[in-house]
């Protein structure tokens, strides 16, 4: 796929500053021959402050996912707060604008693309990009929208192929684990805060207090938002990650698993083992050498 930045020639007012902008793509297309999508381009922005876009027309669809920062999205003439773990998007010829919040960065992944909304497809998509919503799935959510990225920017042959079945099952994902009656939800977004400070820090062995701690609220809130928004204690979450972790390792790498336990920060290879083999049901070098 061609890997040219595209200047669309629609935005209006100030124009926008990103301080990182080396992750696109762009699909050269025929846009009267496609089925129910088709996808146009996609890129990767993170941008400061003064980062400002302004349309009254656009021809395309865009669906967005908030990696980290704050900023403000206007559709017409309802506004909604931008924060990590968000979607946003907005059809084609449809007033609209985002900003980043003064003294932040805003940094997104962006899929733009054109559909016909008299299919299912296309009904799921019309509902997606009418505004901004938190997803309960922040996580796997991201994951598919970078995988979109990483395979518009792929010269294999089966790249596109790829790229369109993942954004078919993004449109689900998202229709399916969206907030619509909270578009600006404090408990979801210390949730958020909560989930992956957990996934940023597995390898530390950190306690459910110390990470209440860290992210500024009481351990038993934190509990309750974790029961709210996916049924589980904290402990049961961190477990979950700790052992997906494990997995990835022994499958992924020829790291010893006296080093894997190091690295996810076991005092040593027998507290890992017995971890692994009582949520796992064998051992870690059985695990390994069966190949699962």
């Amino acid at each position: 796929m061609d890997e040219r930045i595209v200047d669309d020639g629609f935005e209006e007012g100030d124009s926008s500053s990103c301080l990182e902008v080396n992750k696109h793509f762009y699909n050269p297309v025929d846009e009267d021959q496609y089925d129910d999508f088709i996808i146009v381009w996609g890129n990767y922005n993170k941008c400061t402050t003064d980062y400002q876009i302004s349309r009254s027309d656009y021809p395309y669809y865009v669906l967005e996912y908030i990696i980290d920062g704050s900023g403000k999205f206007r559709l017409e003439n309802e506004e909604w707060n931008l924060l990590p773990g968000m979607v946003f998007g907005f059809p084609p010829h449809t007033p609209h604008s985002y900003w980043v919040d003064e003294d932040s960065n805003l940094e997104k992944i962006s899929i733009i693309f054109l559909c016909h909304p008299e299919t299912e497809l296309g009904g799921h998509i019309t509902k997606i990009t009418a505004g901004a919503t938190f997803v309960q799935e922040p996580a796997r959510i991201y994951g598919v929208f970078r995988n979109i990225l990483e395979e518009g920017m792929s010269s294999s042959p089966y790249s596109r192929e790829i790229m369109d079945n993942l954004f078919r099952a993004l449109v689900y994902m998202v229709y399916q684990n969206r907030s619509i009656n909270k578009p600006y939800n404090h408990s979801y977004s210390s949730f958020v805060r909560c989930r992956e400070y957990m996934e940023n820090n597995v390898n530390s062995m950190i306690q459910v207090s110390e990470i209440a701690l860290r992210c500024n609220i009481d351990s038993s809130y934190m509990s309750r938002l974790f029961k709210k928004y996916m049924d589980c204690t904290p402990n049961q979450y961190l477990k979950k990650i700790l052992v997906e972790k494990s997995i990835e390792l022994l499958s992924r790498s020829d790291l010893p698993v006296k080093e894997i336990a190091r690295e996810l920060g076991f005092s040593n290879q027998y507290h890992f083992s017995s971890f692994f083999k009582k949520n796992v049901h064998i051992s870690p070098t059985g695990f390994r050498n069966s190949g699962k």
